[in-house]
């Protein structure tokens, strides 16, 4: 699993926590090797992108 722990994700991130409908699309892609991504709507829920926020005080 791909990690991105930028301080530029903040802004998109925390606007989609503010909307509301609460989405946010980020553009995945990867250079120099192939890489498979599935949709929300995968058949198998493991293969379902995700985004985990972790809150730091």
């Amino acid at each position: 699993m791909g990690v991105n722990d930028s301080p530029e994700l903040i802004p998109a991130v925390q606007g989609a926590s503010d909307a509301t409908d609460r989405r946010i699309s980020l553009r995945i892609s990867s250079s120099g090797y192939i890489s498979y991504y599935h949709s929300r709507e995968a058949e198998d829920a493991s293969k379902r992108p995700q985004l985990e926020v972790t809150y730091t005080p």
